[in-house]
């Protein structure tokens, strides 16, 4: 009964985060395809919020679950092998063979499980795009990172930056009002020292900014997915893109040089249409050209 109790405390925690990603991405997908639409300066339609939540509650809860099943079965085996481990510590300490064993399958568990919660995520993002069922999102999500690895390396390198630099600002932030607070009188007489209470204010700054930064995580990853879908559907022409993402990844600027160099092209075969003859197909001869005659200067100076 606490084997079921736990597993099932797990399935739904993990149950409950990936219905939050789904209705996440549904969001910003829809934000996404305003922006890029030429009514982008009206407002977005109202209740966004609402429509992608219950879209997710009444479509895409089978391909939730399924997902968040694959992540608490690897989770349990890891929480198994930790047990087996701390019983038979003793045994291990005195097998030097089979502690490095434990520990290469502790690591690959966690590997294994890091990474599938990564295509889980990005198989998450296009469930919300397309609607299809977990399987087939998480291979085209795989897909689509091999096919665009240093564009999501980037932006996931650049954006855990600004993501930590925003969690750590926060609770600093929070952390330097606490400690103006507590300078009141009516707080410094009952307090023997502020450090403790600046630490929790801290602690509990970061714990919600990092909430609140991985909706905006979650947000990065469906615009970049979402980017990265309409390429491929578009030969590489993202139609349904914002300029300013296309400026960013500059994509515009080759959009610009390759609608240039088609538009030469046409020109060119225009003109070689317009050589040709009617009757034959063949082009025309060109008419021979008179040399121009070399003025004498003689001549005009007589004259």
């Amino acid at each position: 009964m606490l084997v079921y109790m736990v597993i099932g405390f797990f399935w739904t925690t993990e149950f409950i985060i990936a219905a939050s990603m789904v209705t996440v991405a549904s969001v910003a997908y829809k934000v996404y395809l305003h922006q890029g639409s030429p009514n982008s300066h009206r407002s977005l339609p109202s209740m966004v919020v609402w429509s992608a939540t219950t879209q997710t509650i009444r479509y895409h809860l089978g391909s939730v679950a399924l997902g968040s099943l694959i992540i608490v079965i690897v989770k349990v085996i890891r929480m198994v092998v930790m047990y087996v481990s701390l019983k038979a510590r003793e045994v291990f300490e005195k097998n030097p063979f089979m502690k490095f064993l434990l520990c290469c399958i502790t690591c690959t568990l966690w590997c294994l499980e890091k990474c599938l919660r990564f295509i889980s995520r990005n198989a998450y993002v296009l469930i919300a795009i397309d609607g299809e069922h977990f399987c087939a999102s998480a291979a085209r999500a795989t897909g689509l990172v091999v096919r665009w690895i240093a564009q999501i390396a980037l932006l996931n390198v650049v954006g855990d930056l600004i993501l930590l630099l925003g969690r750590v600002l926060i609770a600093v932030g929070c952390a330097l009002l606490a400690l103006v607070a507590l300078e009141y009188p009516e707080y410094k007489a009952e307090l023997s020292s502020p450090l403790m209470p600046v630490i929790v204010v801290t602690i509990l700054a970061f714990v919600i900014a990092s909430v609140f930064m991985a909706i905006v995580e979650m947000i990065i990853d469906t615009t970049m997915i979402a980017f990265c879908e309409d390429c491929d559907r578009n030969d590489g022409h993202p139609i349904n893109a914002p300029e300013a993402l296309k400026e960013a990844l500059g994509v515009l600027k080759d959009y610009e040089a390759e609608a240039e160099a088609a538009r030469e092209k046409a020109r060119q075969l225009q003109q070689y249409a317009a050589s040709l003859d009617p009757k034959s197909g063949k082009p025309q001869p060109k008419p021979p050209t008179q040399p121009a005659q070399p003025q004498r200067a003689d001549d005009d100076a007589e004259l």
